[in-house]
């Protein structure tokens, strides 16, 4: 029955709550409270939900409304961790990226590869030039370096070297979230990704936080609205996540945004 999904959906919420990770990530965007307040909500709904098939058997059409509401809050929860599990991520793969600088030999040896289809029989530096520099002479190529952190300079123009002698239209594109890498790298064109501008930003944040995407009557709910979208600097997984919480807490209180969040 619905009612042995929504527990088990529960008991995930709880168990995502309950990870240091998460607990880390709410200290840090300053809404450990919230969070902790929505662990007491879910652990109630938990308790309650284990004898509500019983009542709902017996006709009881309060106990099935009750339900509906609880399934709500539930599934909002769960999207909202969801959100918070993907930040999570990003930050745990931010934070390897930059304990890691990938030597030139091992991009030369993935470069290879690709470019054979196999893996490189030796791993002499300079053989691996050799064959690679044979592999792309003369041909069009569109290399793609990813998310790059190293910021020696003489790395760079090693790899740059070897890169010179393909066709005419070549292409390599960096990523890189580190302003330094990307002036080291003496990209032709540079672009850089932006956060959300205010009008899109509040369009966001009012899908996510109110009802039905529509803004609120209440003016004073919209000053503290755009109080809190400042803090998320434009920064779309970050008004998502924010928004949730506010629409989570709105639903279980069936209230209004009443306060800003300590963050």
């Amino acid at each position: 029955m619905a009612e042995g999904l929504l527990f088990s959906i529960a008991e995930g919420i709880l168990g995502k709550l309950g990870s240091r990770a998460l607990q880390e990530l709410g200290l840090l965007w300053g809404v450990k409270d919230e969070l902790e307040k929505l662990q007491d909500t879910v652990s109630t709904i938990k308790a309650v939900l284990l004898d509500a098939e019983e009542k709902r058997a017996a006709g009881n059409n309060a106990v099935k409304l009750w339900l509906e509401r609880l399934d709500d809050v539930v599934y909002k929860a769960d999207d909202l961790l969801d959100d918070f599990s993907t930040e999570g991520l990003l930050r745990e793969m931010m934070t390897q990226g930059r304990n890691k600088t990938k030597q030139v030999q091992k991009i030369v040896e993935e470069m290879l590869e690709l470019a054979t289809k196999k893996k490189p029989e030796t791993t002499v530096r300079e053989t691996l030039v050799a064959d690679l520099k044979k592999e792309i002479d003369g041909k069009k190529y569109f290399l793609v370096l990813d998310d790059l952190w190293n910021e020696d300079s003489e790395k760079w123009m090693s790899l740059k070297t070897l890169l010179v002698g393909g066709a005419r239209g070549s292409r390599i594109l960096v990523t890189t979230r580190s302003e330094k890498v990307a002036k080291i790298a003496q990209a032709a064109k540079q672009y850089s990704l932006r956060g959300l501008d205010e009008d899109a930003s509040w369009c966001l944040f009012k899908q996510m936080a109110f009802e039905k995407g529509e803004e609120p009557e209440n003016s004073r709910i919209v000053a503290i609205g755009k109080e809190i979208l400042e803090k998320c600097a434009g920064v779309p997984l970050a008004i998502r996540i924010i928004g949730r919480l506010l629409n989570l807490r709105n639903s279980e209180k069936s209230g209004c945004l009443s306060r800003p969040m300590n963050f």
